[in-house]
């Protein structure tokens, strides 16, 4: 008899030092050491925890920082459930290695992986480069949310395991839903109602994420601007046009003016 309600697979990305283990070791044996050497290759532990009477199974997935070594990551994105992004906050770098992982779990992990950002070492706030406000926007951004935490002080660990957990328990809930809520007729076939499949698959929402449409939605209010200034820039040339014009008159004026006054003096001489 299995000693768990529910088995998830997650795997912790980040730069290199981000702190992806110590945060594993702290959450799993609740110790920390700063002598950890960088990991080279993809390391397993696992956790039964209990949330809200259910009992979870998490095998957590600990993953080389190194670019070099992205391919054995890649490996271990299909059939995870959960995917933490690992930053230091004391790191730019590290930082922007997120921004890349992100593109590679959305082009390799399965469509409904829940994800979180997890900022390291906030305790060291006098070296901190990050600030909560800049990570929590740059989440929401890419449709998750995000934590600081602190493996050395115990900041928020668990809390960080514990909201992925959240987050995968609700979206398993949405799935078993949607799975139920399909009728089927006497004959064990598919109500006429299902939506038709296209290319052998079926259209689901979300296929577009959220984050890409907040992106196109941005790029329509830059054409809309861009229209706008080519608009000012139509507008100006044509004054500049007018302008010039005005001048040529104003030139042809003074012109006869003096031509005037020399034909006036003229004829006062004579």
């Amino acid at each position: 008899m299995a000693e768990y309600d529910h088995l998830f697979k997650v795997i912790l990305v980040g730069h290199i030092n981000s702190g992806k283990t110590s945060l594993i070791k702290r959450f799993i044996d609740d110790e920390f050491n700063d002598s950890f050497k960088a990991t080279t290759s993809v390391e397993f532990r696992e956790k039964t925890l209990e949330h809200q009477g259910r009992y979870i199974k998490l095998q957590i997935c600990d993953t080389p920082g190194h670019e070099g070594l992205n391919s054995i990551t890649t490996e271990h994105y299909r059939g995870c459930h959960g995917v933490m992004f690992v930053f230091d906050v004391t790191d730019q770098a590290s930082y922007d290695r997120v921004f890349d992982l992100i593109r590679d779990v959305e082009r390799y992990a399965p469509k409904n992986v829940s994800r979180l950002m997890v900022g390291n070492k906030c305790d060291m706030t006098v070296v901190r480069c990050i600030t909560e406000e800049e990570a929590t926007s740059d989440a929401k951004f890419h449709d998750m949310n995000y934590i600081d935490t602190s493996a050395e002080e115990r900041i928020n660990v668990s809390q960080a395991f514990t909201s992925l957990c959240e987050r995968m328990l609700k979206r398993m809930s949405r799935q078993a839903a949607g799975k139920s809520s399909k009728s089927v007729t006497a004959n064990g076939l598919a109500d006429v109602s299902d939506k038709p499949k296209k290319n052998g698959h079926d259209k689901k929402d979300g296929d577009v994420p959220k984050w890409a449409g907040k992106l196109i939605n941005e790029m329509s209010e830059m054409k809309e601007q861009l229209k706008n200034v080519h608009h000012l820039e139509a507008t100006g040339e044509t004054l500049c046009k007018k302008v010039e014009e005005l001048e040529t008159k104003v030139n042809r004026l003074q012109t006869r003016k003096v031509n005037f006054k020399a034909a006036q003096s003229k004829s006062v001489t004579n």
